[in-house]
């Protein structure tokens, strides 16, 4: 069963998604996160690697998807270390985050 979560500051939303098809691939559900005015990160719940970074957030951050699928939410924003992102997220990888 695929787990899924998202983290929202402020007008940028982060996705904590299990595996899944590619939003983007096709479809419209595809093309809605892509076409999005709001800036949407996918990115692996494993790995937390980007799986997807639509088309306002890249223009944004200036990467290309090629590239942001080589990194990773801490990558971008370097005023928050590893642990302290994992400490944000942490209540996603248990039950508690669906209370």
């Amino acid at each position: 069963m695929p787990r899924s979560a998202k983290i929202t500051s402020g007008e940028q939303t982060a996705a904590i998604a299990s595996p899944w098809s590619e939003p983007g691939t096709s479809g419209s559900l595809g093309s809605i996160l892509e076409n999005s005015l709001n800036e949407i990160y996918i990115f692996s719940a494993d790995t937390l690697q980007f799986k997807f970074v639509n088309r306002g957030a890249r223009n944004n951050i200036g990467y290309s998807m090629t590239k942001l699928s080589q990194l990773t939410p801490v990558d971008i924003k370097p005023q928050i270390d590893r642990p302290k992102f994992f400490e944000l997220i942490c209540l996603l990888y248990t039950s508690d985050a669906a209370d």
